[in-house]
């Protein structure tokens, strides 16, 4: 049987597999210091690990 989302999620942050909210925030601070003339349309964030 599969296991439910919340043994999944608990797997997932037991491993460090998950993105840190502070890791986003990064990400967008870098998006937004970007010189009035640099546009960035899309940001795709993910964790390294993670199987597209």
């Amino acid at each position: 049987m599969s296991e439910s989302p919340e043994e999944n999620l608990i797997k997932a942050k037991q491993s460090g597999s998950l993105i840190e909210p502070k890791e986003v925030a990064d990400a967008v601070l870098y998006m937004l210091s970007r010189p009035r003339n640099v546009t960035i349309r899309d940001m795709v964030v993910l964790p390294t690990n993670f199987d597209i």
